[in-house]
C-alpha cells in the first residue's frame, strides 16, 4: 500500500491487495472509504464483484500503521 488510508485525498483510489486472482481497492469517499473487491478473468479481464462502504474510525490514525494483506486466507 503506498499511502496510509487517512491520507488519502476525497475520492482518491489505491490497491491494497491484489494476486493473480483477485484485487481490494480503497476508495476515499464522505464519512470513510469504499473497499471494491475485483476478480480476474483472462476473458473479461478484470471485473468488480462487490463493495462496501466502511465508516471513518479514528482508531488507527494516530498510529499511522500501514495494513499488509499478504495471507489470502483472510480474504
Amino acid at each position: 500500500m503506498a499511502k496510509n488510508l487517512y491520507d488519502l485525498e476525497l475520492h482518491e483510489q489505491t490497491n491494497i491487495f491484489s494476486d493473480k486472482q483477485r484485487a481490494v481497492d480503497c476508495l476515499r469517499v464522505p464519512g470513510g472509504w469504499v473497499y471494491i473487491t475485483y476478480t480476474y478473468d483472462p476473458e473479461i479481464n478484470e471485473q468488480p464483484v462487490s463493495s462496501v462502504f466502511v465508516p471513518y474510525n479514528g482508531e488507527f490514525k494516530d498510529k499511522k500503521r500501514t495494513v499488509k494483506w499478504s495471507d489470502p486466507s483472510i480474504h
